[in-house]
């Protein structure tokens, strides 16, 4: 049971630190039309909240069978073992990465699919 808070604790760490380092650039920037995180956070809400749902559910696949990459990447053609054990750095990393490729996927998605 201690384990397993300790894992979600690092995992939904890793995946704020993530999204308040993107805030924190993106408020610092004379770009952007907000200048504090809270302003990120508003505007972006829905698509964070995508973000942390579909990296969470990334998650707890990998936590249920830990070579669901491995199996992942034979789907596209790669022959790679990249299992990685469940303990709190890797769920640190999981949080931090998996926030960062969601990001990429749903912009890809959203530049194949979005409005023209």
């Amino acid at each position: 049971m201690t384990m397993t808070f300790i894992l979600w604790l690092f995992y939904i760490l890793g995946g704020v630190a993530s999204m308040w380092k993107r805030a924190n650039l993106s408020a610092s920037s004379t770009h952007t039309p907000w200048d504090n995180v809270s302003g990120y956070v508003k505007d972006h809400g829905p698509q964070l909240m995508i973000n942390f749902l579909l990296s969470t559910a990334l998650f707890l696949t990998v936590w249920e069978d830990t070579t669901f990459l491995t199996k992942a990447l034979l789907m596209f053609g790669v022959s790679k073992d990249v299992s990685v054990p469940l303990n709190p750095f890797t769920a640190a990393l999981y949080g931090v990465f998996s926030d960062n490729v969601m990001d990429f996927v749903v912009a890809k998605l959203i530049g194949k699919f979005g409005s023209k």
